[in-house]
Formats: C-alpha cells, structure tokens, sequence
C-alpha cells in the first residue's frame, strides 16, 4: 500500500505561487505508477490544508491519521520534504521510526526509491533535511520580524484576526489585545486532540458541549479547529519563553 500525502499551510494557500494539494497529490501519484502501483485500491490519499509545516506530522489531523494506518510493507510518499518534516532533527527522527516499522518514504523531489534504501540516499536526505530547515528558519525570522516592526508601530495585521485576540480600533490605529475567552477555547481543542485520537468533529462536538462556540455563534469547522491548536501551540512556546 502506498500512502501519498499532501500539505499546505494558510499562508501558502494565500500565496499565488502556491502548490495545491491537488499538484502535490498528482506528482505523488505519477511516482506510484512509475513502481508499478495504479490501482486506487493500492493507494491512500491524505490532506492537510491550513496545517503549519511547525506541526510535526503525528500531530496533524490528515497526518496523524496516516500513521495510524500505514504498516510494514507499506511506503508514505510526498511531492516535497517540508511537505512532510518540520526541521532537520525531525525527518531524521521520523525516517529512524518509519525504518522501525518497515514503512518506506519516497520524496518525489529525491527520486522514485525509498530515501533509506542506501547510504548514499541517506547521506542524500540528511543534507537536504538541513537545507529545510534553515530555510524555514529563515521564514521564521522574516516573520518575527515583521511582527516586531507592526508592533513597534502599533498596528494590527490586515484580514481575519488571529485566534486568541480581538481588535481594538479602526484602520491604522487598529491593534490586536488578547482574547482570553478564545485562547480558552483554543486550549481547549488541544487538549481533546492530545487526549486520544480524535477526528476535528469529535472536538467541535465536545466544545459545543461545554458551550464554547465560534465568533459566529455556530460549532467551530475543521479548518477553525486546526487554527486553533496551532494557536495553542504557539501560547505554550510565548508562556514558556515569557517564563
């Protein structure tokens, strides 16, 4: 069986560069047909749309679902590496623990053969594992920086507030406060995403229950539910480096 997977993050959905989910998955497809596997029988598709690439893989929905199912014998394959790994340290990491189960990965960027069939190809992704994660690193930086700056100038970010805040203001007077009623609610869908595994439904159920809503007054959707944890992720790192 092959497991062909797929990711975007909001910003890249944004970008008119973009690679769609749907690109991704037809590279990953010409790459199963090229070792002989045609059948949609023999092949899983998985889809992560809005999921940031900081969240490792057995941590998101589409992802974490993946691993559940796939089994020895079976190969993972995706279109690029930072479609898959959040840094050096974590393909590293993944592809031991892949090895352990027997499970194959294919980067269609590296070739049609699994990266760790040889010392070379393994020599191979460890190098460009590094090269991923200093450019994403370099993301970060670009990021951080254009934040200090909107808030040294005390602005807030155009378009859809973020998750955890609220506006205050109209215009270029606008900035963004913490909204502690939704931050509750986004530690609230980590928290049932960590408890078990769980589908984006079981979580929107379980927070209507407890009466917590969306801005709208209506149940939180998948792509609500998946901000959110990224946003209780990023809390956590704030918490832990404010001390």
């Amino acid at each position: 069986m092959m497991h062909l997977y797929s990711r975007v993050s909001t910003l890249e959905q944004a970008r008119p560069d973009r690679v769609s989910l749907t690109e991704q998955i037809a590279r990953c497809r010409a790459v199963a047909s090229m070792r002989g596997v045609s059948s949609k029988y023999d092949t899983k598709e998985y889809r992560d749309e809005g999921v940031s690439g900081s969240i490792p893989l057995y941590k998101r929905p589409a992802g974490k679902y993946m691993l559940e199912r796939a089994g020895k014998g079976d190969t993972i394959c995706a279109s690029k590496l930072d479609r898959v790994f959040r840094s050096g340290m974590d393909a590293l990491n993944t592809i031991e623990r892949l090895k352990k189960k027997g499970i194959g990965l294919i980067i269609c960027d590296m070739g049609i053969d699994p990266v760790a069939d040889s010392p070379a190809s393994n020599f191979f992704f460890g190098m460009l594992s590094l090269v991923a994660q200093f450019e994403r690193e370099r993301i970060h930086e670009r990021i951080t920086e254009g934040k200090i700056a909107k808030k040294a100038k005390g602005g807030a970010i155009g378009g859809r507030t973020p998750f955890g805040f609220k506006k205050i203001g109209q215009g270029r007077e606008a900035i963004l406060v913490p909204d502690e009623r939704e931050r509750t609610h986004c530690f609230k869908a980590l928290e049932v995403y960590d408890r078990e595994p769980v589908t984006w439904r079981d979580i929107s159920a379980e927070m209507e229950q407890a009466g917590m809503l969306g801005r709208d007054g209506q149940p939180y959707g998948q792509m609500a539910i998946t901000r959110m944890i990224e946003r209780a992720h990023e809390f956590k790192k704030e918490a832990r480096a404010n001390g």
